[in-house]
C-alpha cells in the first residue's frame, strides 16, 4: 500500500491528482484489503500445469535455475 501511496503522491501537482487518490481510496485500497498475496512456487506450477503445451519449456527454464542458482 505504501508503495502505491508514495506513487500516488507523485501527480499531487498534476491536474488529474484527485482522479488518482479518489481512484487509490476507493478501488485500489479496498481490494488490496481484500486479497491475499502468497508466493507461488514453480514445483506447485509445474505440477498444477502437467500435459500443458509449454510444459517442457517451464520445466526446462525451472532446470537451468536450479542449475545456475546453486
Amino acid at each position: 500500500m505504501k508503495t502505491v501511496k508514495e506513487r500516488v503522491e507523485q501527480y499531487k501537482n498534476d491536474k488529474d491528482f484527485n482522479l488518482r487518490k479518489e481512484w487509490f481510496e476507493k478501488k485500489f485500497t479496498p481490494v488490496l484489503e481484500k486479497i491475499i498475496i502468497e508466493p507461488i512456487f514453480y514445483e506447485t506450477i509445474i505440477t498444477e500445469l502437467q500435459g500443458c503445451k509449454y510444459i517442457n519449456e517451464i520445466k526446462s527454464f525451472y532446470d537451468s535455475c536450479l542449475m545456475y542458482n546453486k
